[in-house]
């Protein structure tokens, strides 16, 4: 039997995820029942082992600040006179200050995973663990890429297809085991990969005759890409009357700033070769988790102040520069785009993919099938069995801020003091407070006024006030 199995979970007595990383458990197993553990610890990056016929794994950590900056540049033409039948072009440029947290490229020929007979465990095994909580930036401000012509007649002037572009990454990866499958290659190990997460505690596994498993997560504060007040222009002037005889261009250039938690594309390709029928399991994992650090952070792309322009003009008031033909300005772009998680390929292709070669046939490792999810209160919960099995889990996570619970203080603290201030007031008022009111006595015949005449108030006492203090209620009687 050929086995590879991989595990991904957090060991008792570990901090969360979000503190100090995703733990691994990687284990692949052979005919032998050959099996290998990895430990975590506290470390940001977490120790790792494993086993099999051919395996790769990357496991990173990152805790610093990251950076790039391009600023500030020119990249162009610029003539300055009398010009005819000449070609002034600037073209495919590139400005762009790139800032990764995290990257890695995994890659196995699967023509060498391992044949009938091979000593060992046998399969192939692809692991990637990133953990970033480090600032990622990148930032490309006041750049500009130009034609700019005084004096120019005839000829050809175009600025087409330059970029300028800010670019940041927190964790970046690629994981591929592609190729022919080796002669006699036979797997009765069904492919199946599930996940649980909890607020407290994430966990994932995958097994299978070939299994890529990618694992990211993004945490801590706000990072950003910024472009800012960037220009491409193509501009042609003259400092006499003149008449300009071309069609100048500004197409297709781009100027962005993009941002993304976590980006990953895994692909299992298997192609016809010795054996053209593969007998055994494929699955690919995708994980991928960005989580706020704390209340209020905010990763962002922005694109501010960004000009893309053609001008003709005369450099000279009251005269003119005539252009005698037409100028193009086309398929320009200005954006900027944030996303926490992505699996995309090259070109819109599917980020993870099990591919099977023209004239390749699949037997499959006779399992189960089955796919299974569920989301409740914040848990979530995902199987799937299948002799070829992709499972795809992203979450984006906001850190929630604690109850206000000073907020609560000071309203019982100023409830306390409106109490004491009313009591003040009550106490050093010069006047009588009114008599309390009794229930109305029970009608009584009387013949004469009561014997004991009503209590009047002292004169002392309306004219001392009483010290203002919180004190208890006093009770008045007539």
């Amino acid at each position: 039997m050929k086995k590879n199995r991989k595990s991904i979970g957090r060991s008792a007595g570990t901090p969360v995820l979000g503190s100090v990383g995703l733990a691994v458990l990687a284990t692949l197993m052979g005919g032998g029942a050959q099996a290998a553990d990895v430990g975590f610890g506290t470390l940001p990056i977490p120790s790792v082992t494993t086993t099999g016929h051919k395996t790769v794994q990357s496991v990173q950590g990152n805790i610093v600040g990251v950076s790039a900056a391009t600023s500030n540049t020119t990249t162009g033409v610029t003539v300055v006179g009398p010009e005819a039948g000449s070609s002034n072009t600037t073209t495919n440029n590139l400005v762009k200050p790139t800032a990764t947290g995290n990257s890695f490229s995994n890659s196995i020929d699967l023509s060498l995973t391992g044949a009938a007979g091979d000593v060992g465990p046998e399969g192939s095994a692809s692991l990637g663990l990133q953990t970033n909580s480090g600032v990622v930036s990148s930032t490309a401000n006041n750049n500009v890429v130009k034609v700019d012509l005084n004096g120019f007649t005839s000829g050809g002037a175009a600025n087409t297809a330059n970029t300028i572009a800010a670019s940041t990454t927190l964790n970046s990866g690629s994981s591929s085991i592609a190729g022919t499958v080796p002669n006699d290659y036979t797997s009765t190990v069904p492919g199946s990969t599930g996940i649980a997460y909890t607020p407290g505690s994430r966990s994932a596994d995958a097994q299978g005759s070939i299994v890529i498993t990618s694992a990211q997560t993004g945490t801590g504060a706000s990072s950003n890409a910024t472009a800012q007040g960037n220009q491409v222009t193509l501009t042609l002037t003259s400092p006499v009357t003149n008449a300009v005889n071309s069609s100048p261009a500004l197409d297709n250039n781009t100027v962005s700033a993009t941002l993304k938690g976590n980006a990953a594309t895994s692909t299992a390709s298997i192609q016809a070769g010795g054996a053209p029928t593969f007998a055994g399991s494929a699955v690919v994992s995708n994980l991928q988790l960005n989580q706020a650090g704390a209340p209020g952070v905010v990763h962002s792309a922005v694109n501010n102040g960004t000009a893309i322009g053609a001008s003709i003009s005369s450099g000279t008031p009251g005269l003119t520069n005539t252009l005698n033909g037409g100028v193009s300005v086309q398929g320009n772009t200005i954006s900027s785009a944030a996303t926490g998680n992505e699996s995309l390929g090259a070109a819109g292709v599917a980020g993870n993919r099990i591919v099977l070669g023209d004239g390749m046939s699949v037997a499959g490792a006779g399992g189960l099938i089955n796919n299974n999810a569920s989301f409740n209160g914040g848990n979530l919960s995902s199987t799937v069995m299948a002799d070829l099995a992709i499972l795809n889990s992203q979450g984006n996570v906001a850190s929630r801020s604690p109850a206000p619970r000073r907020a609560r203080a000071w309203a019982r603290r100023r409830s306390r003091s409106t109490a004491a201030r009313s009591t003040c007031r009550a106490t050093a008022s010069p006047r009588r407070p009114p008599a309390m009111r009794l229930p109305a006595p029970l009608p009584v015949a009387r013949t004469q006024p009561p014997s004991t005449p009503p209590r009047r108030w002292p004169a002392s006492k309306a004219t001392t006030a009483r010290p203002c203090r919180p004190s208890p209620a006093r009770r008045w009687s007539a």
